[in-house]
């Protein structure tokens, strides 16, 4: 995984705090309880911890950072007695992620939704000792405009601007309606491409992909799923699979090289858990009532097992096509965006 370059998600962040033995060490200007849970969560017991951050009163009021949920998730691991410190530094910029010296994240993501899930973040992977030498780096860096700061100097400094920033949000709140009104104008003016909807032609043409691309270990399987109309009608299970995936993808994008890559590994076939089946049962969740002439988001629904998001009990289901079709459809849909820039 060394100079491995990914989209950031909670997953691979999760990884590397677990991995952790000794000390785990983060740079992040700002942040949100969503990550700091992750963290508190994935951190074992006996690891030490170092958080490089800014303490700024603007962060705090515009949203970025919150110094309240900071304070409380630091009590939280000084009561686990691990060796945690905090530092704050004025012009920090950089979004690093330490596990001891073996392992790194550094990108453009600060850890919040935002950083690892709401946008395009791009993070490298690093091991060894090019992960060593960035924590260095950045440690020598950022110490001489740094101070340790205690949790109660940290809490007084909330206690004594609380009061400011509270009436700072609620004025913020409501002098930002005018620009929400002009920001509606400019997305009107800049729109986000539309989400391509899956229909028939998009199906035949993935299939005849498929067929140019009969090296990959699932493809020849899934052409032969798509052609049976009579003993078990899998050509059903293959266009709910297809459509639902090729949705997917377009919301969930930071999955998009992961799953295209396990396309030409071992049998080709990928079984959603973790983070990844967590965002696919959502999905499904939240488009169950989606529909057109190619899809049914309920029928989908019913044919996938609940270990993939569904509600069908026993044997059989779509389950083990679901498993076959993200990774194709993800490598079909990153092939297809290239030809068409």
């Amino acid at each position: 995984m060394n100079g491995d370059a990914v989209l950031a998600r909670w997953d691979i962040l999760r990884d590397l705090v677990q991995s952790a033995r000794d000390d785990c060490t983060i740079f992040t200007p700002f942040y949100s309880i969503e990550g700091l849970n992750l963290i508190e969560h994935s951190l074992r017991r006996s690891v030490a911890f170092s958080f490089w951050t800014r303490l700024s009163l603007r962060d705090w009021a515009t949203g970025v950072s919150n110094p309240e949920a900071l304070c409380n998730f630091l009590g939280r691991l000084d009561g686990t007695r691990r060796p945690t410190q905090l530092f704050a530094h004025r012009s920090l910029h950089a979004k690093a992620y330490f596990a001891d010296d073996a392992s790194a994240l550094v990108g453009s993501a600060n850890l919040s939704r935002g950083g690892f899930e709401a946008n395009v973040e791009l993070m490298i992977q690093l091991a060894g000792t090019p992960a060593a030498k960035a924590r260095k780096l950045l440690t020598l860096a950022s110490t001489p405009g740094a101070i340790l700061v205690t949790n109660d100097h940290l809490s007084g400094w909330i206690s004594r601007h609380a009061t400011l920033i509270k009436h700072a949000k609620a004025k913020l709140k409501s002098e930002l309606k005018e620009i929400d009104v002009a920001q509606q104008e400019t997305d009107h003016e800049f729109p986000e491409p539309p989400i391509v909807e899956p229909n028939q032609a998009l199906l035949e043409e993935f299939v005849k992909w498929l067929a140019d691309n009969r090296t990959l270990p699932a493809a020849s399987h899934l052409i032969m799923l798509h052609e049976d109309r009579v003993v078990q009608r899998q050509q059903g299970h293959v266009k709910q699979c297809f459509a639902a995936a090729f949705r997917f993808l377009q919301e969930r994008p930071a999955w998009m090289q992961e799953l295209a890559n396990a396309a030409g590994v071992g049998d080709g076939m990928v079984t959603p858990k973790g983070n990844l089946l967590r965002e696919w049962t959502v999905h499904l969740q939240s488009h169950a009532r989606a529909s057109n002439d190619l899809y049914n988001y309920s029928t989908l629904l019913r044919e996938l097992p609940e270990s993939r998001g569904g509600t069908h009990r026993g044997g059989g289901g779509a389950g083990t096509t679901l498993k076959r079709i993200l990774p194709l459809v993800a490598r079909f849909v990153l092939q297809r965006a290239q030809q068409n820039r």
